[in-house]
């Protein structure tokens, strides 16, 4: 059996065309026996190398190109800290300018030359007060610094850790270890100069001389002044939320008296005394609390002033010779007098600006609640002057000599005088004026509210 050259199929006995493609058996003898099945198996081969690239750039997309692509995009919604860190550096400094990193460390006293603390870069407070700039913060650590301070006119806050903590203002404690004035303010300091939130104690008071012509006459005084803080000379600093107790000032054997056990302000000094506590104080003299001295005008206001005496006049607060105060919102309280003025001692052409304090439970032998003489304007208004006694006139107020006080808006009740003028009583040459109709309360006073000399 013969087969075509051309199709491979079966060819009859004598043909000369095969009978499946029509070849003619002579063009058949020029190609080789195989050339038909050749070119059949080219085709197929063509058409698999197709499919077979087809197939593979199907799989490099799928698996190489769309797979990176979706890394990238899930890469990009993940923290790249490095790359974060870079944009953020960007975003901060701008284009030429570096920033600083922060620290998580507080600055040390060293970096701020403003801010000095004792006993960890001074060993004393006055050493501080020394070195301070103008505009200084001295901060003192809690315990017990035996040292009488000047502030030497410097415009620096001196204060503890924290003034609003009892128990920090407790335990930080300036003692002036009984000799002299514990802190000083005399060389002209302004309300910018400030002590704040320390315990004042073991002061005795500095001596001083001091004169001044009233009516034509000269008066001389020769005194102690300022147990726990003494303020002269023109000075007028902050002082507030201390504890000012335990100070001592005594007579000497010349007789020479103390004046303001607590604090003295003297000779035209002017200080902002706040939000202070100021208790068991003692003087020889005047004003066991507070002394307002010639010609002073300070602003006296939100403090406990408790348990003070003085042997002389002005237990719990003295104003004397000329002197312009406002004492406002006080409680004055269960201090005494040997004489006169348990609460309060007004005299020598005082005139005191007198308001919504609680004067309560004072007594002296004279005028338990406050004494008040010798031209002095004074206006009371708005306060409670309640349970003082005397063991003789006013037992809530007397008004000596040469007087004029004016009453506004007070309650005077449940005083006590031993004599006459349980609630006021008033000295001939006197007067007290108030609003007519009167609004001072008066009630339960014995033996009677109101008495005349």
């Amino acid at each position: 059996m013969r087969y075509c050259k051309n199709c491979g199929g079966a060819l009859k006995t004598g043909s000369k065309f095969c009978p499946d493609c029509g070849m003619s058996l002579d063009t058949q003898a020029k190609f080789p026996a195989a050339a038909g099945r050749v070119q059949r198996w080219t085709w197929v081969i063509a058409v698999c190398m197709i499919l077979l690239l087809t197939a593979g750039g199907f799989t490099y997309y799928h698996f190489f190109i769309k797979d990176s692509e979706q890394a990238e995009v899930a890469g990009g919604q993940e923290e790249n800290p490095d790359l974060e860190e870079d944009i953020v550096e960007e975003e901060n400094t701008g284009d030429d300018e570096p920033v600083e990193e922060e620290s998580d460390d507080e600055s040390s006293p060293e970096d701020d030359p403003f801010l000095l603390v004792v006993p960890t870069n001074y060993a004393t407070i006055q050493e501080a007060i020394d070195a301070a700039a103008a505009g200084s913060v001295i901060e003192v650590l809690p315990g017990t610094y035996y040292e009488n301070i000047d502030f030497k006119g410097k415009e620096v806050i001196l204060r503890s850790t924290d003034p609003h903590d009892s128990y920090i203002v407790s335990s930080t404690i300036i003692h002036g270890g009984n000799k002299g004035s514990t802190v000083t303010f005399q060389s002209g300091e302004q309300n910018s100069s400030s002590l704040l939130g320390f315990t004042i104690t073991g002061g005795s008071g500095t001596y001083g001389e001091y004169s001044f012509i009233r009516k034509g006459e000269k008066y001389e005084f020769q005194r102690y002044y300022g147990g726990g803080i003494l303020v002269r000379d023109g000075s007028s600093p902050t002082i507030e939320r201390n504890v000012i107790q335990g100070n001592t000032v005594k007579a000497d054997s010349k007789k020479i008296l103390g004046v303001g056990a607590g604090i003295a302000i003297i000779n035209h000094s002017s200080p902002i005394v706040s939000n202070n506590i100021i208790k068991n104080n003692s003087v020889e003299g005047y004003g066991g609390g507070i002394i307002v001295w010639y010609g002073s005008s300070p602003t006296i206001m939100d403090n406990v002033i408790d348990s003070n005496s003085a042997s002389k006049s002005g237990g719990g607060t003295a104003v004397i010779i000329d002197s312009t105060p406002v004492i406002s919102h006080n409680d004055i309280t269960n201090n005494t007098s040997d004489e006169a003025g348990g609460g309060m001692y007004l005299a020598f052409d005082s005139r005191a600006a007198v308001r919504q304090n609680n004067i309560s439970d004072n007594r002296a032998k004279y005028g338990g609640g406050a004494y008040i003489m010798e031209l002095s304007l004074d206006n009371f208004i708005g306060n409670i002057i309640s349970r003082n006694r005397s063991q003789r006139q006013g037992g809530g107020i007397l008004i000596a000599k040469e007087v004029v006080l004016y009453l506004e808006d007070n309650t005077i009740n449940d005083n006590h005088a031993g004599a006459t003028g349980g609630g006021i009583w008033i000295e001939k040459g006197s007067r007290f004026n108030n609003p007519i109709p009167d609004t001072n309360s008066y009630f339960n006073n014995t033996p009677d509210n109101t008495a005349y000399r």
